[in-house]
């Protein structure tokens, strides 16, 4: 998908904004969301633990901290993981999640 070409750990942030809801794939053909091609380019360019912290404890957007939190879950220790995904606990933002036959689902 064109959606990640040309993105660098600099206009990460910029496209993760635009997100509006998680998923993995939709539809007949399986087409990827725009979350997962983001998740995925995340795991090719290697961000630093300051953006992805950046993104985690953004109060403004619920799904670009559910990109860092789902990113960070996959790559962080043990340790980044406890310290900085504890406080999302508290967190009951309503997320969108578009399903593998293209309806959403509210969670």
């Amino acid at each position: 998908m064109v959606y990640c070409i040309k993105l660098l750990e600099e206009t990460l942030v910029d496209r993760a904004i635009k997100l509006d809801c998680i998923g993995g794939t939709y539809g007949g053909h399986n087409y990827p969301t725009k979350f997962i091609c983001l998740i995925l380019k995340m795991l090719q360019i290697q961000p630093s633990i300051d953006v992805i912290e950046t993104l985690i404890t953004n109060d403004d957007y619920k799904y670009v901290r559910a990109l860092g939190a789902f990113y960070l879950r996959l790559t962080g220790t043990t340790i980044q993981i406890f310290k900085m995904l504890e406080p999302l606990y508290n967190d009951y933002a309503k997320l969108r999640v578009l399903n593998g036959d293209g309806s959403i689902f509210v969670m």
